[in-house]
């Protein structure tokens, strides 16, 4: 048997505990190892014609490419050049985190059958997985999340003519295999339920795994993995400080988890006056700042996402609420929009009652909610970025929901940084003009320099070279790329 992980997982993650004698091909994995490859030569190009995308492809590849910086700066590369491989005609737009069709959703049948027809990135990849498996095989996809449909179509499709049995399994496969059974590339298939996922670990896309044998939860609902391992944890769970042995493990695993993750990822909905957890659990900051304290003595860091327009709770309250979260927890992480998972079929959240609108599309994630009704997502959208900005100038932020973007400690405050800021790579370079063009890829500043300094960003180390090339420049010049979000602190 040939298990196949389409394009769309999480490429920070490594599937294990497979069925004895069966051969993992991961595709997504394959791919980013390709485009890493690639950008190591300087031979990753795109051919989209959008300015910022040439711009971001030419930045991304240099952090891409650097096998002496960190694993963030290296993953915040690789979601700049993900971006920029969009070119006219293809079916998906890819981030490191997320996949979306040029045209449509991912909860529409018709428009994934769209994109999966289509160009895409990954094509080579696909094609590469595919010539590997040797006619009469029994093929199995595995499809954890929605974002893998699209290439898990396009793969069913390509094999069909040379595997024996065509199965799938995952968690997303699992919940939608009604209406999968509809689409004609899977009319056949034959499901290996999952309805709680597979088991994972943690592997370093660019290298040896960050943590031998670190095991992944992906939910807070999931079993514990067997052995030390990291993931989202509910705040109910958190508060009770040990998780019943009667958890469980994941499937496959060992009946005996470790209890006490190496990393606990918590979902927060957070008010002026209360933490909320993504599932409606309510508690008091100092009960929450308690928890986390506990969990911090038994040898866990807690991170927190913020999930904005949540039932109940006004956006106004966001900016003060963000403030106590950060007092209570390790690190705030990322910056989410609420929205209602199709299979929560309970009707309230919090203690309140929620009025739900029906799921609509044939492959529906999530349901609307109609009262209380919720902020537009243009104002939430608007309120996250602003939340965001000195979140992501303090490196505070995870590059994309990505497993290995939660584990590795923020970068440095740029003003404790002597020098240059640290996710700042030089984009592009103008020897007519004397200048280049710096970005951050952290924050998106991008500051013109002189090539002195462009020359000096790419040598940095330890900021000696950087501060013999800014001795010529006025104060005010330097104030000015301090403010651009190139500098940190300059002696």
């Amino acid at each position: 048997m040939i298990l196949i992980v389409p394009p769309g997982a999480d490429p920070t993650l490594r599937l294990t505990e497979v069925p004895d004698g069966a051969t993992v091909v991961d595709v997504g994995r394959r791919f980013v190892a390709e485009l890493t490859r690639q950008a190591a030569r300087g031979a990753l190009r795109t051919r989209s014609r959008a300015p910022g995308d040439r711009l971001m492809a030419t930045a991304g590849t240099r952090a891409l490419g650097d096998a002496s910086r960190p694993r963030l700066h290296r993953l915040r590369g690789l979601g700049a050049v993900l971006g920029a491989l969009h070119e006219p005609g293809h079916g998906v737009r890819l981030r490191l985190d997320d996949l979306e069709p040029a045209d449509g959703s991912l909860e529409s049948a018709a428009d994934v059958l769209r994109a999966a027809a289509a160009p895409a990135p990954y094509d080579g990849a696909l094609a590469g997985a595919c010539a590997d498996v040797p006619r009469g095989a029994v093929v199995r996809l595995v499809v954890e999340r929605e974002q893998q449909v699209p290439a898990a179509v396009a793969l069913a499709r390509a094999l069909l003519p040379r595997a024996r049995r065509l199965e799938l399994t995952g968690r997303w496969a699992t919940a939608h295999a009604p209406a999968l059974g509809h689409l004609p590339p899977f009319a056949d298939a034959r499901l290996t339920p999952a309805p709680r996922g597979l088991a994972w670990e943690l592997a370093d896309p660019f290298g040896p795994a960050p943590d031998d044998g670190l095991r992944w939860r992906e939910r807070a609902a999931d079993p514990l993995p067997s052995g030390p391992w990291a993931g989202r944890v509910g705040l109910r769970e958190l508060v009770g400080g040990v998780v019943p042995e009667t958890a469980g493990a994941a499937v496959g695993t060992s009946p005996r988890p470790d209890r006490h993750p190496r990393l606990a990822v918590i979902g927060v909905c957070a008010a002026a006056d209360r933490a909320v957890g993504r599932g409606g659990t309510v508690l008091s900051w100092d009960r929450l700042a308690s928890a986390v304290g506990a969990a911090r003595d038994r040898g866990t860091t807690v991170v927190a996402e913020l999930w904005l327009g949540a039932p109940g709770i006004p956006p106004e309250a966001a900016e003060e609420a963000l403030a106590r979260l950060e007092g209570a927890v390790d690190r705030v992480i990322g910056l989410r929009h609420f929205d209602w998972p199709a299979d929560w079929a309970e009707p309230s959240w919090a203690s309140a009652p929620v009025t739900l609108g029906d799921a609509g599309p044939d492959l529906a994630r999530r349901r609307p909610v109609l009262d209380p009704a919720p902020p537009s997502a243009e104002r939430l959208t608007a309120l996250a970025a602003a939340l965001a900005r000195p979140l992501a100038r303090a490196g505070r932020l995870a590059p994309g929901r990505v497993a290995g973007a939660y584990l590795p400690p923020p970068g440095p405050h740029p003003d404790s940084v002597r020098g240059l800021d640290p996710d700042v790579v030089v984009g592009r370079r103008s020897a007519r003009a004397d200048r280049a063009l710096a970005v951050n890829l952290r924050t998106g500043a991008c500051s013109y320099v002189s090539l002195r300094v462009a020359d000096a960003i790419d040598r940095y180390r330890d900021g000696y070279t950087l501060r013999e090339a800014l001795r010529p420049l006025s104060p005010r010049a330097v104030r000015a790329l301090r403010d651009g979000g190139v500098l940190g602190q300059v002696p």
